[in-house]
């Protein structure tokens, strides 16, 4: 048991590398972690304890009680409820109470056995998504590295070239390398996110069904009840929604036969412990559900802004930079996104997430830098009379000085019209140098 305690407090740490973001935390943590630990404590007092006791004259109680436990017993009609502090009020389909013990459609409690269960399987449906984003993931985040998250990052003289520069030419050349070919690996993660919500509202439904339909408003009407005066609540005119989920008295006829073969039925009265604690559970998950219900259609928008307008794709880009007012990182990201698709936007999200901000300032100037700067060699491919196969270290070897001129003339391809925008002439270590930074020691 102990060892199941600690495989529940390691799901209340951060990750080291951030594959997901905070409403994909809140599925595969927060449900899973509710879950589990509503069918934990469902085991300790379910196998642990009693949860049920009953009374019965002229026979063994113990026995009664493991009887009524394993088969199940009934509600207590309204008619026999007086002298009961946990009334409920039985309605058939068609509107009619339930009057009569013998009723068929009197409800039964034989799936109060099955809570714990239950609860087990939906803490694993809720994990799902995330072990399969796990896996369609496939480490691509974990390859960058995790350096990059030190609040304080070594210059390469005093680190042995393992420092600042070193890093941002590390990101830079492995997102070069996966440019263009990340679409693929956003419509895998929009998939798992379509399908939490999906597990989400198939278990509010499942288990409505399961507690007999008691589940759908259990939590607002348990507000409603607990908002009334103590006289109102003992009154019977108000139905506890709690004690209708999980009544705590039930009735149990357990059937015997007698000395001379003749069929004997004994009734008697069982106090249901277990549902003290089930009802609370349920009272919890019911919020915490209905949260994340009405927090879904906010992502839906959020998704739908992220999948058809670019430019609240690069303003969330902007913002992972912090508040600063370097025009020139601002006009970079731009730049880059101008030459990116989805999927690589989502992937230099993913970074954001993963470095601090100095350094992503200086990864994004660095990588608009060397996209530029191999863009703006296509031109001169186009104006020299030169073979196309020819290799791109020959064609720098032998442009002509009017060449150069011509290039020179050439508007910037970044369009950028401030005065920070001579990036691309700068050379690469020069843009880390100058770029704000993480404190350097």
């Amino acid at each position: 048991m102990i060892h199941l305690l600690g495989d529940i407090v390691k799901y209340f740490s951060f990750d080291e590398i951030n594959i997901e973001n905070w409403v994909f935390k809140l599925f595969y943590k927060g449900c899973f972690i509710l879950f589990l630990m509503g069918s934990m404590v469902g085991i300790l007092s379910q196998y642990f304890g009693e949860p049920i006791n009953c009374d019965f004259k002229g026979i063994d109680s113990e026995m009664a009680s493991d009887y009524c436990w394993i088969h199940g017993s009934s509600y207590i009609p309204k008619n026999y409820q007086k002298h009961l502090k946990c009334r409920v009020e039985l309605e058939k389909e068609d509107g009619s109470t339930i009057e009569d013990e013998n009723d068929p459609d009197l409800p039964r409690t034989q799936y109060y056995q099955w809570v714990t269960f239950v609860m087990m399987v939906q803490a694993g449906a809720f994990m799902l998504p995330y072990k399969i984003w796990s896996a369609l993931e496939g480490g691509l985040l974990a390859d960058f590295g995790v350096d990059a998250k030190s609040g304080i990052l070594m210059k390469d003289d005093d680190d042995g070239g393992n420092g600042h520069s070193h890093l941002v030419e590390k990101y830079v050349k492995y997102f070069k390398s996966i440019l263009h070919r990340n679409n693929y690996y956003f419509f895998k993660y929009l998939a798992c996110e379509f399908l939490n919500l999906v597990i989400l509202y198939f278990n509010f439904w499942m288990t409505d069904v399961f507690l007999n339909g008691n589940f759908w408003y259990y939590g607002w009407e348990a507000v409603q009840f607990n908002s009334l005066s103590y006289r109102e609540q003992l009154s019977g005119a108000h139905i506890n929604p709690m004690c209708k989920a999980f009544p705590t008295e039930v009735s149990c006829s357990l059937p015997n036969v007698g000395a001379a073969g003749g069929e004997q039925i004994h009734n008697g009265i069982c106090v249901l412990s277990q549902n003290i604690i089930n009802e609370k559970m349920y009272l919890a998950i019911w919020f915490w559900l209905v949260l994340l219900i009405i927090i879904s259609p906010l992502c839906i928008f959020y998704r739908i802004m992220t999948l058809f307008f670019d430019g609240f794709r690069t303003a969330l880009l902007i913002a992972r930079v912090g508040n600063t007012n370097d025009k020139t990182t601002r006009k970079s990201i731009k730049s880059v996104m101008a030459r990116c698709y989805i999927g690589d936007w989502f992937v230099l999200y993913q970074i954001s997430k993963n470095v601090n901000m100095y350094f992503f300032r200086s990864f994004m100037r660095e990588l608009r830098f060397e996209l530029t700067r191999n863009l703006s060699r296509k031109p001169s491919f186009n104006t020299l009379g030169k073979n196309k196969t020819d290799t791109l270290s020959r064609n720098s070897r032998t442009q002509s000085p009017l060449m150069t001129q011509q290039l020179q003339k050439l508007p910037s391809l970044s369009g950028d019209e401030d005065e920070n925008s001579d990036v691309e002439a700068k050379s690469n270590s020069a843009i880390i140098n100058n770029s704000p930074s993480a404190p350097m020691m």
